[in-house]
């Protein structure tokens, strides 16, 4: 059987939306309370009905965060997945490029004709030093 604490607590880390640090800190006080409130270990109804559930819990914590860090935390997320969506985009587009660059310039059958060189490459000299 699991841990109801440990489940509970791991439900409201997911509904937060924070640093792992920050997160830490509130989840270890968080939890320091659960600990407090409840001299044995309660199941998971209890927790759900004297606390409330996970996401109601996750954004009470939410509040007492900071907002402007909040907010700086959400844009420099922001920041990253625009980097990664502009870096994959063009990893695509020149993936695409290339491939129709080279199915288009590709030789697919080329035609070979000999002709006869009418210079001869070999020229006969007489030894005897007449014509």
């Amino acid at each position: 059987m699991t841990d109801p604490f440990a489940s509970y607590i791991k439900q409201v880390d997911r509904a937060l939306d924070l640093p792992r640090r920050q997160k830490k800190e509130l989840l270890c006080g968080f939890q320091a309370e659960l600990k407090e409130r409840f001299s044995d270990i309660p199941n998971e109804k209890t927790l759900l009905a004297d606390i409330g559930r996970p996401e109601e819990v996750a954004y009470t914590l939410l509040e007492a965060v900071d907002v402007k860090e909040h907010t700086r935390f959400n844009s420099i997320r922001i920041r990253w997945l625009c980097s990664i969506i502009a870096v994959l985009a063009l990893l695509a587009t020149l993936s695409i490029g290339s491939f129709a660059y080279f199915g288009l310039t590709r030789i697919d059958r080329a035609e070979v004709t000999i002709v006869e060189d009418p210079i001869p490459t070999q020229y006969s000299f007489p030894t005897d030093g007449g014509e």
